[in-house]
């Protein structure tokens, strides 16, 4: 018989989500109600309200295909980034990012072509090019997790079939991030052939100064790519609805490999809603900027070493592999997120939570560590 899969899938390994709280209750016997996840970056306070009055809604219209077109959505786009004179074809929305990420990969990647990455960063962008067949290129990160633009920039003179580098700012899993200086350096050395993907699915958590412009740097540089998302400020992934910004042809040139309905109804009306909730993002920003102290000097008191962030989440380590410790901690109720998967055994990713979250993690961190 003929192979079942293309020999590129041998070895690919598939993405690791964070344990769902219901499938920890059942394994450990746990109430739900009892138990902390810090594992997925999502949004301590829960959905928009606004949001989440736009699928109810929206309900009675399920048997209905989605707007493939995203028209509405992409009109509350428009006005909301009204200042940069935002078109329809500027954009092209999605289930998550991550969808826009894997189309991109087969629409604009020739078979022989591949993409550079600094790491560890979100590990998507490889195991997606990796289930294309497609190479990826790692230029490792300064050991404190900050980007060196020079390291790049020989990666991509020593091979020419680099077509398309990621830059996640802020970084996922290590918090990094670079500014608008660094930013514009970087474009100014890339080649005009080389796409640029800025993704920028924490950007509304950054509080420091001299924030890059993805969004003048997608519209003004042909070959730049703009991923945001509704997952994490807006508290929408269960809805999975995320969204890219570029030029026109660079747009269409996705949209021609995009399935017709990858945009769903709820998550349609659900983003569009949520950009007018302006109240619940600024206390969504609020209490990660009021949270993430108290896990930099929680994870202090036991010995462990974080890093600065501008996201919702620290990368902590705790100066042992973490992988005995993960189910420890999922027998107390806490769900952090292993990083051996991106080379850092000794690590775990937890994001921010509320009081009550935080009391249970120093509770677990009592008795595991």
């Amino acid at each position: 018989m003929r192979p079942l899969a293309p020999p590129w899938y041998e070895g690919l390994p598939p993405y690791p989500p964070g344990k769902p709280i219901e499938e920890t209750a059942r394994e450990y016997n746990l109430d739900p109600s009892t138990i902390a996840k810090l594992a997925s970056n999502e949004n301590s306070l829960g959905p928009s309200p606004l949001a989440v009055q736009a699928i109810q809604g929206a309900l009675n219209d399920l048997h209905l295909y989605p707007d493939g077109s995203a028209y509405y959505l992409k009109e509350a786009l428009c006005e909301h980034y009204s200042a940069y004179g935002l078109k329809h074809s500027n954009l092209i929305t999605a289930n998550g990012s991550n969808d826009i990420i894997d189309l991109m990969m087969k629409s604009l990647l020739m078979p022989d072509e591949k993409i550079a990455v600094w790491t560890p960063t979100f590990i998507i962008y490889k195991l997606c090019s990796w289930s294309h067949g497609r190479q990826t290129v790692e230029v490792p990160m300064e050991r404190d997790f900050t980007y060196q633009i020079e390291p790049m920039l020989e990666a991509l003179k020593a091979d020419p079939s680099i077509k398309a580098v990621f830059l996640a700012n802020p970084n996922n899993p290590t918090g990094s991030w670079v500014g608008a200086r660094w930013v514009a350096e970087l474009v100014a050395q890339l080649p005009e052939d080389v796409i640029f993907i800025l993704d920028e699915a924490y950007k509304e958590f950054v509080t420091a100064e001299d924030q890059a412009d993805g969004l003048a740097l997608a519209l003004g540089r042909p070959r730049t790519l703009l991923l945001r998302t509704f997952s994490k400020a807006y508290g929408l992934a269960g809805v999975r609805v995320g969204y890219g910004i570029s030029s026109p042809d660079l747009i269409a040139a996705i949209n021609q490999s995009r399935p017709p309905f990858n945009c769903n109804t709820l998550g349609q009306v659900a983003g569009a809603a949520a950009l007018k909730d302006v109240e619940f993002l600024e206390r969504s920003r609020a209490l990660v900027e009021r949270q993430i102290p108290d896990l930099h000097e929680g994870f202090a008191r036991f010995g462990c070493s974080t890093w600065s962030s501008q996201t919702n989440f620290v990368l902590v380590d705790f100066k042992q592999p973490f992988e005995p410790l993960y189910s420890k901690f999922l027998a107390e109720g806490v769900i952090l997120r292993p990083m051996s998967g991106y080379g850092l055994p000794n690590c775990a990713r937890v994001n921010i939570g509320t009081d009550e979250e935080h009391a249970r993690l120093w509770a677990a961190c009592e008795k595991v560590l």
